[in-house]
């Protein structure tokens, strides 16, 4: 989902510049949208300032490179991140109102596990259950206001998402 979507908006403006993460976990066959990185290598790019945050997921390291975003801003162009909810905050020190947030949710926690068992990379169901406890607090109201767009992305209609958030994304740019 999230991925189709970030191709789809890099296909509509040249702007959209996908910010590839780095990871300890070996990539999937055919996996472009990160970089495969070793837990010394990502230790000496945070010493040396290059990397806006790192997390540990089911015990994989991910990390943010801020020069791609920095780069990216500084060139004009549109950084795009798939981040997580619980380290906006750091976004948001760092970037503040320079960031255009969208949550983009699954048509229901169904779909979620279906999506997620497809590429078995929830075998043991964990972050099925993190992604059914998100959804629950987004329900709840919890991520209130933390949103420039929430959409819903239903089954197979990736492309019609990229342009709801594309033209979202153009109009708040005008104001």
């Amino acid at each position: 989902g999230k991925s189709s979507i970030i191709r789809h908006l890099k296909a509509l403006d040249s702007r959209f510049l996908y910010v590839t993460p780095l990871t300890t976990r070996e990539l999937r066959k055919g996996e472009q949208d990160k970089i495969h990185a070793t837990r010394e290598e990502i230790q000496e790019l945070e010493k040396a300032g290059k990397l806006l945050t790192v997390n540990e997921i089911y015990g994989i390291q991910y990390a943010t490179p801020s020069y791609l975003i920095d780069d990216a801003f500084e060139k004009g162009l549109f950084p795009v991140l798939d981040w997580p909810i619980q380290k906006l905050e750091v976004m948001e020190k760092n970037y503040g109102s320079r960031l255009y947030k969208v949550y983009v949710q699954p048509d229901d926690t169904e779909e979620l596990g279906r999506r997620l068992a497809r590429d078995e990379r929830d075998a043991d169901g964990k972050r099925y259950l993190a992604g059914v406890q998100e959804l629950n607090a987004l329900e709840s109201g919890a991520f209130d206001g933390l949103f420039d767009l929430k959409i819903t992305n239903q089954k197979d209609h990736d492309k019609e998402v990229a342009q709801c958030i594309y033209d979202s994304f153009i109009l708040s740019l005008g104001s």
